[in-house]
């Protein structure tokens, strides 16, 4: 990989002989870096597995066999022409410290580009393999990063406190992706019925999962054989797990060489899903369905659970 990284920066305090009470220090700065990565060894090409131990379910034919340890075919098929990862960044950013340092504000702007990125998709299993080991995209991070710091108490006795705080928005977009793809499965949940997926033009791992049907007009589409709600025939976007920003605080109090800190952290937005939340609510134990021995009604129109189509009278009505 190649390396190169270039930076500058200008003391605007010194570039103008500013002396303030007010402005203490001032500066301007901007960079530019790209970085390389790789994967690990023999990922260009297929390769056998030795399997001197029978690693097969009970029944199957495994190795060894006859006692002769034997050697299977990965699963995972290997782009030949697989590319280094390539990270390019490019970053603004501005510092000042007012009132003899005891206000310090830093501001930077970012942008980071990964290209060619390494991972492996799904492929048809007649072709020999389960997925395909090669360069699957670009992902796009923008976003700002803001550093305030204070210093609200300074005692003649060295007592100081000092206050430090981070703002970190971050946006991570799917910009590129592996041609004749639109969506790449990162990972299935143990329950399988939620993914994380990589979507053109998303978000980085949105969750995928199923979501009940409705018809044209908003209704929720109702089985009539058991009046509980028909799943959508495809499945939709529930949930994104990439925070609105993220806030840190340090409080620092130190006095005749005794410091305590004390450190808050705020994450807001961003969505989770739980498998075991999922689990104990299947099993009913928790209180949210304590009341569930009882008939309701679900306020919608009957639908067809094989075509998603609300059914209709003779009138053509929905029912």
């Amino acid at each position: 990989f190649f390396y190169p990284a270039a930076s500058l920066s200008f003391v605007v305090t010194d570039m103008l002989d500013l002396n303030s009470d007010i402005l203490s220090f001032g500066k301007i700065r901007a960079s530019w870096a790209q970085v390389g990565n790789d994967t690990g060894p023999y990922q260009l090409a297929p390769t056998y597995n030795v399997n001197p131990n029978n690693t097969y379910a009970a029944g199957e034919t495994g190795m060894p066999f006859n006692s002769v340890p034997g050697a299977t075919l990965s699963d995972v098929g290997r782009d030949p022409n697989l590319k280094p990862e390539i990270t390019e960044e490019i970053e603004l950013g501005a510092e000042i410290k007012l009132l003899n340092n005891k206000i310090g504000l830093d501001v930077a702007v970012y942008q980071r580009d990964a290209k060619n990125q390494i991972a492996g998709i799904a492929i048809p299993s007649e072709s020999g393999f389960q997925s395909y080991f090669t360069n699957i995209g670009t992902v796009r991070n923008r976003g700002i990063e803001v550093g305030l710091s204070l210093v609200p108490v300074s005692l003649k006795n060295g007592f100081v406190w000092d206050i430090y705080g981070t703002f970190t928005h971050n946006k991570n977009t799917i910009e590129e992706l592996v041609d004749g793809t639109d969506e790449l499965v990162l990972r299935n949940t143990f329950a399988g019925s939620v993914q994380a997926v990589h979507q053109l033009g998303q978000e980085y791992g949105l969750l995928k999962g199923t979501v009940a049907a409705r018809d044209d007009e908003g209704n929720l589409l109702i089985d009539p054989s058991n009046g509980q709600l028909i799943a959508d025939l495809d499945p939709e976007i529930i949930g994104n797990p990439n925070p609105d920003f993220i806030v840190g605080i340090t409080n620092s109090f130190s006095w005749k060489g005794i410091t305590l800190s004390a450190v808050i952290d705020w994450r807001q937005g961003g969505d989770m899903y739980s498998v075991t939340n999922m689990s104990l609510l299947g099993r009913g134990v928790t209180t949210d369905t304590e009341d569930r021995e009882v008939n309701r009604i679900i306020p919608g129109v009957y639908g067809d659970p094989n075509t998603g189509e609300p059914l209709r009278n003779e009138a053509g009505e929905k029912i």
